[in-house]
């Protein structure tokens, strides 16, 4: 993605003006992430490259209890349209867990393994916004695995746009995501199957440094025919 384009830059000969006299442009003053939450490896005054935002994604356990609104979050989405999606099926859907929604995916969580209720319940409170990631997937000839794939590129696309836009996330799955008390919390249909969740919030202070990562060993995947 290429930078903004710097207003000042496109202006022609204009009538000569006291510097004093000219206030900063207000889009100069405002941070373009709230401090509150930006990670503070994200420049402010620039958008980043699909490289740098994939290189610099972490994924954060721990969050705050703020979170992006229905708004921003349905402005995120309209951009799943370019995942990669063989006859464009869109086999897929996502659901919002707020407050007590929460609870609910904990009682089923707990009755799924027959676990402490508590200890669930808090587990999915982890995080004030959980977005649940669905296979929705339509008959078609397109094989069912392919269909998952496109899910699954929405699930991770969408955490890299969340912390992109300064919101931390964590994947988490399961082989409780399968079972049917889970199945029925969410309302799925007989054909759907959820992949996990996106536990989002927003980045406590003390992880908004960046964190090295062990680098890759291309030789073990990367090779040719």
């Amino acid at each position: 993605m290429s930078s903004p384009i710097d207003p000042e830059s496109k202006r022609t000969a204009e009538p000569e003006t006291s510097p004093a006299a000219v206030p900063e442009p207000a889009a100069r003053l405002a941070p373009s992430r709230p401090d509150r939450r930006a990670p503070a490896h994200l420049g402010r005054d620039r958008r980043q490259s699909a490289f740098d935002a994939l290189r610099d994604r972490r994924s954060h356990s721990k969050v705050t209890e703020e979170a992006p609104d229905r708004k921003e979050l349905e402005r995120l989405l309209s951009a799943m349209n370019s995942v990669a999606d063989h006859s464009s099926l869109r086999p897929w859907r996502i659901i919002e867990l707020r407050g007590k929604a929460r609870k609910k995916l904990g009682k089923a969580l707990a009755k799924a393994c027959d676990g402490d209720k508590k200890k669930y319940i808090a587990k999915a409170k982890r995080a004030p916004l959980l977005l649940a990631i669905v296979v929705s997937p339509k008959k078609d000839k397109i094989p069912l695995w392919e269909q998952e794939a496109v899910a699954s590129g929405v699930a991770h696309f969408l955490g890299l746009l969340l912390d992109e836009a300064g919101w931390g996330s964590i994947w988490r799955t399961g082989s409780l995501t399968r079972t049917r008390p889970v199945h029925r919390a969410h309302g799925l249909e007989p054909h759907e199957y959820l992949l996990g969740w996106l536990y989002v919030g927003g980045v406590p202070e003390r992880d908004r440094k960046p964190k090295p990562r062990k680098p890759l060993d291309l030789s073990k995947h990367l090779s040719a025919l």
